[in-house]
């Protein structure tokens, strides 16, 4: 009897369930937030410059790459990631004169783009290229590394400083799509340009360039925050216009105004010092804003706004703190290029 009993509560209690997800679902209107003040997180994208003045341009002539020229993109990679080039080895060489000859063509855009001081996309999603500017790079590294091992430190050194700059353009770049990858992107560029840098010795040479310039400036994540913020917001706009009904479970005022909370605490709390060791715990306790509710929990058809936390899960990107952790570990590394610090080491050694 109390197995029937059992039964019985559970089908009741499961119709009750169903009955108050349909009279929540006919609701016309749930009470929604008012409009959403974000004034403080939108800023102006600059115009895209005149053709020749952006560094896009130069490198969307390299594309498409031929397939010989994919292939040694291909061994290039390999090659910085590898041992071999850090000792030197003569097969490093043989590898890198083949690349050189194979990837010649691109030398003198490569060059061109690293003089601009702009990378702005003229389509929508130049994020689909991110690739090709990627094996461009490591090219323009190898063809570096071999010119100064073959004497030429002129040559070596006018590739390094364009590497260097293209990616420091590219990282700080004024987009408004694919901010944070590209950022990422025009980052490993630097600092895989720093590590050929030390492998041939030339810090010095390149402190005289001014590399040490390269450093992201104190407002930097806050800026690049707020371009997340604003590709986040017109994800999550075209989302909602999908399903425009103010219903129960998505409320599209109270879904922006959370998305725009947990931006501006997070640029709040990045306002401090590189030395900051609570970071990543504050800012996991500020995501939980947007996290959803797991799928088993059976309340989660009663809970207010659940599509619209569902939502906010797709369009963030959650990158944020190892974009903070790399502008700190960047910033100490440029540091150590003040000529200042430069004379000083080599004065000491001598």
């Amino acid at each position: 009897m109390n197995k029937y009993r059992k039964t019985i509560y559970a089908f009741l209690f499961s119709i009750g369930i169903l009955a108050m997800a349909t009279i929540l679902l006919f609701l016309p209107i749930w009470d929604d937030e008012g409009p959403v003040h974000d004034e403080d997180l939108l800023i102006t994208i600059a115009l895209i410059p005149e053709a020749d003045k952006n560094a896009y341009t130069y490198i969307q002539k390299f594309l498409p790459l031929t397939p010989a020229e994919k292939t040694v993109a291909i061994q290039a990679e390999s090659i910085l990631q590898g041992e071999d080039i850090k000792l030197h080895k003569s097969v490093v060489i043989a590898q890198s004169k083949y690349i050189v000859d194979t990837s010649k063509r691109l030398v003198p855009l490569f060059i061109q783009a690293g003089e601009q001081d702009v990378f702005r996309c003229t389509k929508d999603l130049c994020i689909e290229d991110i690739d090709a500017y990627t094996q461009i790079h490591n090219l323009m590294l190898i063809h570096a590394y071999y010119y100064a091992r073959q004497g030429d430190t002129q040559r070596a050194v006018q590739l390094l400083s364009a590497s260097m700059h293209f990616g420091f353009v590219l990282a700080t770049q004024e987009n408004t799509k694919a901010s944070a990858s590209l950022f990422l992107v025009g980052d490993q560029m630097m600092s895989n340009t720093l590590a050929v840098t030390d492998m041939l010795n030339f810090h010095g040479f390149m402190a005289q360039k001014n590399f040490g310039a390269y450093h992201y400036p104190t407002d930097f994540f806050s800026v690049l925050r707020k371009r997340v913020y604003m590709e986040e917001k017109a994800q999550l706009l075209e989302a909602l216009g999908e399903n425009s009904a103010q219903r129960y479970w998505l409320l599209p005022n109270k879904t922006l105004q959370t998305l725009a909370s947990v931006a501006t605490d997070e640029i709040a709390l990045f306002r401090g010092t590189c030395d900051d060791t609570n970071d990543t715990v504050q800012v996991d306790s500020l995501y939980k804003k947007i996290q959803n509710i797991p799928n088993l929990n059976v309340f989660i058809f009663v809970l207010p706004n659940m599509r619209g936390k569902a939502l906010l899960e797709v369009v963030s990107t959650r990158e944020q703190n190892n974009i903070k952790e790399r502008i700190c570990a960047h910033n100490t590394r440029m540091s150590t290029y003040s000529p200042s610090v430069v004379f000083n080491t080599i004065f000491n050694t001598i």
